[in-house]
Order: structure tokens, then C-alpha cells, then sequence
């Protein structure tokens, strides 16, 4: 792959995780619903309903779908953050290299 590419990959990848963090900061119910209540409460009240020994499988597999979907939010800013790097990185090496 080509420098311009790896930065056109990284700034989509920065692009994503800033329309995240601004979800993340600026929905008071997004928030509320998904980050209060679903990644927090709700995974909460599901273990406590786990210890019932009742519905095991189903609540396993909601409880995975839970920590899939907080991975997604965690990985997507942490690829956020790398970008920022890569992006300035890329742009020195050009830079440096006189590669267009």
C-alpha cells in the first residue's frame, strides 16, 4: 500500500471515532440508554439473573453481545487515537521522501 493510502485509511478511521466521541459526549440520551443503562445496568441486572441459575444460555449470549458491542465502542477510539498518529507519521514520511 501506498503512504496516501494509509492515511486515507487512518483518516477514516480518526473520522469514525470522532463521530463516536461526539455521540458519546453530546446525546444525553445515547448516554442515558446505551452507556448508563445498557453497557452498565442492564449487564448488571443480567448477572444477577445468571446467579438464578435460570435462562443461563440466553442471558450468557446477551451478556457476550454486551461486552461485543462495548469492545466495538473501546476499540473504535483506541483505532482513533492510533490514527492520529499514523496520519502525522504518514505526512512526515512524505514529507521527508518527497512521495506523492
Amino acid at each position: 500500500m501506498s503512504v496516501l493510502s494509509d492515511i486515507d485509511i487512518a483518516k477514516g478511521k480518526l473520522e469514525l471515532a470522532k463521530t463516536l466521541e461526539s455521540l458519546l459526549h453530546s446525546s444525553r440520551d445515547f448516554k442515558t440508554v446505551i452507556m448508563d443503562y445498557y453497557l452498565e445496568r442492564y449487564a448488571l441486572d443480567l448477572l444477577y439473573q445468571k446467579s438464578s441459575g435460570i435462562n443461563t444460555e440466553i442471558i450468557d449470549k446477551k451478556l457476550e453481545a454486551i461486552s461485543f458491542f462495548k469492545a466495538f465502542i473501546d476499540e473504535t477510539l483506541t483505532a482513533g487515537e492510533v490514527a492520529k498518529s499514523d496520519i502525522r507519521e504518514g505526512y512526515l514520511h512524505i514529507q521527508d521522501n518527497k512521495e506523492y
